[in-house]
């Protein structure tokens, strides 16, 4: 997964913060990354591969930053009930890809003594980081099309492969002279003038 390689080499985190824990998790949630540096009797709670639900976490920062598709604070007191996390309290932010779609979330959890500012400082800071990493390939091609529409993107990655407009309408499910509409649109915005030239300007890109 391309969100695991782009962070597996941040090793200034290792021995640099204590009694808290980092994640990074998927769109869903689910641990792709664990730095723990506090002392738990459950090791389950965090490890990677495990997914942040309310019933095992409590009301929490990452799940507040991805029902608000945002930077997201929770203190310790929504927390309380829940084991082993009830003194903690949490922040998160959204990682975008360079579609500026969120794929992930990076989350703290750690004593509520001065997690703010610092804390969201910290994880969004690790975001970008991230996503500068996980983007890096794709920072070219987004400059040119950046002002389509997701659902013209969408097309515009069929065209290039060369399928007619029928094959794109069964593909996306949409009518072919809807097709037709979305390829006038990018031709516009691309300053193209046919499939060729689109296709040529795709790929010197």
């Amino acid at each position: 997964m391309k969100i695991v390689k782009s962070i597996g080499s941040l090793n200034f985190i290792n021995g640099s913060f204590n009694k808290c824990v980092i994640l990074v998790t998927d769109a869903d949630l689910n641990v792709l990354f664990n730095y723990n540096s506090y002392p738990l009797s459950n090791s389950d709670l965090f490890r990677e591969g495990s997914t942040i639900t309310e019933d095992l976490y409590g009301f929490n920062a990452l799940l507040a930053a991805r029902d608000t598709n945002g930077i997201a604070f929770v203190d310790e007191e929504e927390h309380i009930g829940v084991p082993l996390v009830e003194e903690l309290c949490s922040c998160a932010v959204p990682l975008f890809d360079y579609e500026n779609t969120i794929i992930g979330y990076i989350g703290l959890f750690s004593r509520s003594g001065g997690l703010l500012p610092w804390g969201l400082s910290f994880v969004d800071t690790l975001s970008k980081l991230i996503a500068e990493r996980l983007n890096k390939g794709n920072k070219q091609i987004n400059k040119w099309y950046m002002h389509l529409s997701s659902r013209e993107i969408e097309v515009l990655n069929l065209v290039v492969i060369g399928i007619t407009d029928g094959e794109i309408a069964k593909e996306v499910s949409i009518s072919k002279s809807t097709v037709r509409s979305y390829l006038t649109s990018i031709f516009e915005k691309l300053g193209v003038k046919n499939r060729f030239e689109l296709m040529f300007k795709y790929y010197q890109n």
